[in-house]
């Protein structure tokens, strides 16, 4: 009986209509706000970002509301330096305002790979290797050396490449590959006064390979190493020439010590006998110190 006195009250009414048209405006307001927060059915078509530099991504995001991130890179001669390769959502996509877009670039210079280390190994492995890391086998050289089909050296722009150096994605690499000792012969040059690049030189000129190279304690930084000179050979250097088979090694010791080096190749010439077939002799004189 109470409840249906209370139905009868005009203020019940009231306050129910109040409630019911409080919670519509309640959900329609929530809708409208998320209507508007969302843009629905508000919709731009992408542009394309595709051969844009960082200047003109930035005024195309700002031209329509869009916001962007660079993800990767890759190194393309044909493209230019900085340029969008790729994007993401695709050109002509409709999207809403604010929306995130991934770009791959172009970079301005190739990536960087450490060298590996390709000596030691025959030319087929060395092959394998280069493709791992993204790098070409450019020339191959080879010379005689007792370490048949293996590569000896690995040299990048016609000079010798240390392993772990730090060269661009793609660069070519040529390689000194050993041939085996040959039966043909050759003399031992004279290497005494010589610097470590002219008695390389010197071997490679007479198809020989530079062995053991052993500073003495006078050599203490590179600077000292550039200007030392050889003062010991193995084989050494007699007035008969030693012959070796091609390919084979001489040891080099070298000191920045100028007295060391006062016996050198020109002081040497007055005495050298001409090269003849026969094999030297124990009794003739040499000139390792």
């Amino acid at each position: 009986m109470k409840l249906f006195g209370i139905l009868k009250q005009k203020w019940f009414w009231i306050n129910l209509g109040l409630a019911v048209l409080f919670y519509a405006l309640l959900i329609w307001g929530t809708f409208l706000g998320l209507d508007i927060f969302t843009r629905h059915n508000k919709y731009i078509k992408l542009p394309s970002f595709i051969g844009k530099t960082e200047p003109e991504i930035k005024k195309l995001c700002k031209q329509y509301q869009l916001r962007y991130v660079i993800t990767d890179s890759i190194y393309d001669t044909r493209t230019k330096s900085g340029a969008v390769v790729e994007q993401i959502p695709q050109p002509g996509v409709n999207v809403k305002e604010n929306r995130k877009i991934f770009l791959t670039i172009n970079a301005v210079g190739p990536e960087k790979i450490a060298m590996p280390d390709l000596t030691g190994i025959s030319v087929r492995e060395a092959a394998m290797v280069a493709e791992i890391y993204g790098i070409k086998i450019g020339n191959l050289k080879f010379v005689p050396d007792i370490a048949k089909n293996n590569i000896l050296k690995q040299q990048y722009k016609g000079n010798d490449i240390a392993p772990g150096t730090l060269i661009p994605k793609g660069s070519i690499i040529d390689l000194v590959v050993g041939t085996g000792i040959s039966n043909e012969k050759t003399y031992v040059p004279c290497l005494y006064g010589l610097t470590y690049e002219q008695a390389e030189q010197a071997l490679t000129e007479t198809a020989l390979n530079v062995g053991a190279v052993i500073y003495d304690e006078t050599v203490k930084n590179a600077k000292d190493s550039s200007i030392a000179k050889v003062f010991k050979q193995n084989p050494a250097f007699r007035t008969t020439p030693t012959q070796l088979n091609l390919g084979y090694s001489v040891d080099i010791w070298l000191t920045a010590d100028t007295t060391m080096t006062l016996l050198n190749c020109d002081s040497l010439k007055s005495i050298m006998t001409e090269p003849t077939d026969s094999s030297y002799d124990e009794t003739n004189i040499d000139f390792d110190l």
